[in-house]
């Protein structure tokens, strides 16, 4: 994560907008952690759940994950929880502005393309 956020911060941009999961079957302190370089490098985080919980209840690692980000400094109204991966994607698109970055983790490139699909059948609105 931490050479992900090096190489992102070279970009010329706005702001970035982060949109990941936690794998449910790794320890708290490991996705506090994933969370917190989440949190201290974005604008703005978007916690989505992997489709394979790996044995965690629904929006137990995304409350996690959100906690950790308030914990390491950005503000909640800056984390956000879209459980579905898709979702989570436009989301980000639909918050972005000219010059912002999006920066994706997922878990199955399917939602990539369907992503993409979506946004370029429904741009956004000039602002």
């Amino acid at each position: 994560m931490k050479a992900i956020f090096e190489t992102v911060s070279a970009y010329n941009k706005n702001r970035l907008i982060t949109v990941l999961a936690g794998p449910g079957d790794r320890i708290d302190e490991e996705l506090i952690r994933l969370s917190k370089a989440a949190a201290m490098n974005s604008d703005l985080f978007i916690i989505k759940e992997d489709d394979d919980l790996r044995g965690r209840e629904p929006l137990e690692v995304a409350r996690l994950l959100q906690e950790a980000a308030v914990e390491a400094g950005l503000q909640k109204d800056r984390t956000l929880i879209e459980p579905n991966e898709l979702d989570a994607f436009i989301k980000a698109w639909e918050a972005s502005q000219p010059g912002d970055l999006l920066l994706f983790f997922y878990t199955d490139f399917e939602y990539v393309e369907k992503f993409f699909q979506k946004v370029s059948t429904n741009p956004l609105p000039k602002k």
